[in-house]
């Protein structure tokens, strides 16, 4: 498996990761917005990840897109969720990951 910024990654298994971080991420949301109605509260949900990186992978492509990292995968369950109001703590020890997220980011 090659490694890529410091983590195995191939097309198998970093798809894979995606799918279920993916699957993970959408369930908590759906538990989170359903406390919120029944409670009738609108409680921010707090996303922290210490391993960010970028959000995408430019070097592992599938079906002739990057791959996006777990930042990207979060804000898309979110925004499928309807959980707009989040905060996104994102980390990395790489600086030039965080500048390269910085670009992606719409706030």
């Amino acid at each position: 498996m090659p490694r890529i910024s410091g983590q195995g990654q191939n097309r198998f298994t970093t798809e894979r990761k995606e799918r279920d971080f993916g699957y993970a991420i959408s369930h908590n949301l759906q538990v989170h917005k359903n406390l919120c109605l029944k409670w009738g509260a609108s409680w921010p949900y707090f996303y922290f990840d210490a391993y960010a990186g970028c959000g995408v992978n430019h070097k592992v492509i599938i079906e002739g897109e990057p791959l996006v990292g777990s930042p990207q995968v979060f804000l898309n369950e979110a925004d499928s969720a309807g959980v707009n109001h989040h905060f996104a703590y994102l980390c990395d020890k790489d600086p030039a990951a965080i500048i390269e997220r910085r670009k992606f980011s719409t706030t």
